[in-house]
């Protein structure tokens, strides 16, 4: 099955990712290139599917301080906390279904708490931890 392959590669990637010492911050270049946008999770440049083949996504609202999106089962969000240019998730949450992928949803969440940094190019948003790109999404 193509999505439990895609699922996998993606959970041993955020695993090993996680793995490094966590740090949960996010330096913006500018909100407005982020926000108001819903941005969809790519593994080889292709979107990553989660439950009835709904997108896993990433939403930024800056009017509200926040980051919302589905993981793949679950929907989940967290407060944003700015000083400066830097932006730290704080209180990731996301609701609690049981879900034939939990660890892999888990690892998603995990890798976001690593994020430190973003860059937009055209229409894709790549989150890294200082050079190592954790997550790519491309908007819809």
């Amino acid at each position: 099955m193509k999505l439990s392959k895609v699922i996998f590669g993606f959970a041993l990637v955020g695993i090993s990712i996680v793995s490094c010492t966590q740090q949960q911050s996010v330096t913006l270049k500018s909100k407005t290139s982020i926000q108001n946008t819903e941005w969809n999770l790519l593994h080889d440049n292709e979107v990553v599917k989660g439950l009835y083949d709904k997108n896993v996504t990433l939403s930024f609202d800056n009017l509200n301080n926040s980051i919302a999106g589905f993981a793949g089962c679950n929907t989940y969000s967290a407060e944003i906390v700015s000083t400066g240019e830097v932006m730290k998730f704080i209180n990731v949450t996301s609701a609690e279904m049981l879900c034939p992928h939990s660890a892999t949803e888990q690892a998603f969440m995990d890798v976001l708490d690593d994020v430190d940094r973003y860059q937009v190019q055209g229409k894709e948003l790549y989150l890294y931890k200082g050079n190592i790109l954790l997550l790519k999404f491309s908007k819809q």
